[in-house]
């Protein structure tokens, strides 16, 4: 599997008409992990999607 972490920034803003109000401001930690092909075009290994709320060490 390859391997790709970083984190994402996430702003979701409302407009009411008059003026912007900022509802969510939000930093996540990602760890991502991508199937290589394998022999027969398949990918390589079993999927787990694990969430958390701290970033990991």
């Amino acid at each position: 599997m390859s391997n790709s972490f970083g984190t994402m920034y996430e702003e979701l803003w409302n407009f009411d008409g008059k003026t912007n109000v900022k509802i969510t401001d939000e930093t996540y930690f990602l760890d991502v992990y991508i199937a290589k092909k394998g022999n027969a075009g398949l990918p390589d290994g079993l999927y787990v999607i694990m969430e958390t709320d701290t970033v990991p060490n």
